[in-house]
């Protein structure tokens, strides 16, 4: 071996997905003063790589001998998504003031995103604190509660016994979902005839409505004689996903 040689490393195609969706989609090409477009997705995701140290540099495998005890849903699975986007154009012609005017919005509707519950600590002995997960006792219809102090029952968790992995499938569980409204003004003014003005208001989230992010992962915190406690921030919610509503106005000329 040369004591001057840099490490090495090592790379294995081990992970393994798929994906199955339903798509529908309609659109409506500008046509007197409208346009519009609608999509819908249906669909499941399924994976034991996506978050995990291999690909997106987040944790490593629950089980370091068994790659596959991870399969569940993708980190990025969206089991359904509805989008809505059109331009209205006003067909006022008399004068200046009215002319040129249009509006457009774009709506978003879409499930949360995979929620991975970990025990909060290494209770099977592997050194992987962050990706431990425990015992679900309860039917999956039983666990929400739907409220961001605590988005799921708590008592739907047991802590594993020492040196063994719960049953809980990773990102079983789902954040709050998603709806959020975009909507503008705009207004073309032609000055001359290659010169115009452009006025436009735009409004983000324009019902101000607050889409809430990933509770708070872990469902118990080390005792200091061994074993676990129930986590009391456990399913808390402290972040949204989008900001609140924000107003912006820009005026432009053209030339």
């Amino acid at each position: 071996l040369n004591p001057a040689a840099a490490a090495l490393s090592s790379e294995a195609p081990v992970g393994d997905s798929n994906y199955h969706s339903l798509q529908v989609g309609l659109n409506r090409r500008f046509s007197h003063g409208v346009q519009s477009q609608l999509s819908y997705t249906w669909s499941k995701c399924l994976d034991d790589a996506s978050g995990t140290y291999g690909l997106e540099g987040g944790i490593p495998w629950s089980n370091p001998w068994n790659g596959s005890f991870d399969h569940g849903r993708c980190l990025f699975d969206r089991p359904q998504v509805f989008k809505l986007s059109g331009v209205y154009a006003f067909p006022f012609k008399q004068n200046i003031l009215v002319k040129g005017w249009q509006m457009s919005g774009g709506l978003l509707a879409q499930s949360g995103s995979p929620w991975n519950v970990t025990v909060g600590f290494d209770q099977s002995g592997t050194v992987v604190a962050n990706s431990e997960r425990p015992n679900l006792v309860m039917p999956a219809n039983q666990i929400y509660t739907h409220n961001i102090n605590q988005w799921v029952n708590p008592a739907a968790f047991t802590l594993p016994a020492p040196g063994t992995f719960g049953n809980l499938q990773r990102d079983f569980l789902s954040s709050p979902h998603t709806v959020n409204m975009d909507y503008a003004v705009m207004k073309d003014t032609q000055l001359k005839e290659q010169t115009r003005l452009q006025f436009r208001a735009e409004f983000f989230n324009l019902f101000n409505h607050a889409n809430f992010g990933l509770p708070n992962t872990s469902a118990f915190v080390q005792a200091p004689n061994g074993g676990g406690t129930p986590n009391p921030t456990f399913g808390k919610v402290t972040n949204t996903t989008t900001p609140s509503r924000q107003i912006q106005f820009a005026l432009k000329l053209l030339f």
